[in-house]
């Protein structure tokens, strides 16, 4: 199972990071901020999913299930969307081996 890398979603990527600003003054810069800002109104996720819905429906995963794996990459999306450390390739592909083991063993760790 090959997923294709999608186009960097740049407009999500500033949007978290308006929503960290946001947050951080609320939780006073804390992880809760970086967390929050990357499932506001779960614009990474959607954008994934409408990438590779079909295939991933045809492996049986569900947008719950889609959801379960994600939340296993909340820090490589914090790496990614806030501080620039982990690249838009890698982060895909981190999610990538994520959905081929749960395809292996039919839950995430």
């Amino acid at each position: 199972m090959e997923l294709h890398v999608p186009e960097e979603p740049v407009v999500i990527k500033e949007y978290i990071r308006f929503a960290k600003k946001e947050f951080d003054k609320i939780f006073r810069k804390s992880r809760s901020a970086e967390r929050l800002a990357v499932w506001r109104l779960e614009g990474l996720p959607k954008y994934l999913w409408g990438e590779w819905k079909s295939k991933l429906k045809k492996m049986g995963i569900t947008w719950r299930d889609f959801l379960k794996i994600l939340r296993h990459h909340i820090l490589d999306m914090i790496r990614w969307a806030i501080y620039d450390s982990l690249s838009w390739e890698e982060l895909v592909r981190q999610i990538e081996e994520s959905i081929k083991h749960f395809i292996k063993l039919g839950e995430i760790y």
